[in-house]
């Protein structure tokens, strides 16, 4: 296959796609300023304030796109916890500031989907994100997609790769998608 994906795997969007990047920078840390101190915002509600802003500019500017965030800061059993790292202040509660016009690319794929019905009792939609450099035959994205066969909203499955390896990704692919080369 080479070090390129396959292009039969590759499906482009109908229409424009904004993956947004919440991350500590957003949050917390040395990042958490003082205006935000002064106003009583912990950590979490700055997240889901930036979130439900940033949806709202792109739908102002796009309103045809599709917005997903990356999993980990709005999920309470991954980093949207009462003590993450250097965050100064709880991130709990910055789910609050999604809604479900946002889908979620969930990238906790060691809980195997135990954290996906969290995010559909909202009322989002997911992408499960695997790979990651590690699921070469592809067992576990078939585990985590059998897990939540009955979660409501999973949409997809995506391979995601830290390393830009993609010798893994038609085998992968076939367990995902169940596609045959």
């Amino acid at each position: 296959m080479g070090d390129a994906p396959s292009k039969k795997y590759l499906c482009p969007s109908p229409s424009t796609t904004a993956l947004l990047g919440q991350d500590l920078r957003h949050s917390g840390g040395p990042w958490h300023g003082a205006l935000c101190r002064h106003q009583g915002l912990t950590p979490g509600q700055l997240l889901a304030w930036n979130v439900h802003q940033s949806a709202q500019i792109i739908r102002e500017i796009r309103p045809d796109a599709g917005i997903w965030v990356w999993s980990d800061m709005f999920d309470p059993q991954h980093n949207a916890v009462e003590r993450y790292y250097a965050v100064n202040g709880s991130l709990r509660g910055s789910w609050e500031g999604l809604d479900p016009g946002i889908g979620i690319v969930n990238w906790h794929g060691g809980l195997m989907g135990r954290n996906c019905q969290f995010f559909a009792d909202l009322g989002m939609k997911q992408i499960l994100s695997g790979y990651y450099d590690s699921d070469e035959d592809g067992s576990s994205i078939a585990q985590w997609l059998a897990n939540t066969r009955q979660v409501p909203g999973i949409v997809g499955a995506m391979y995601t790769t830290w390393e830009d390896r993609y010798g893994a990704m038609e085998v992968w692919a076939q367990k995902a998608w169940g596609l045959n080369p």
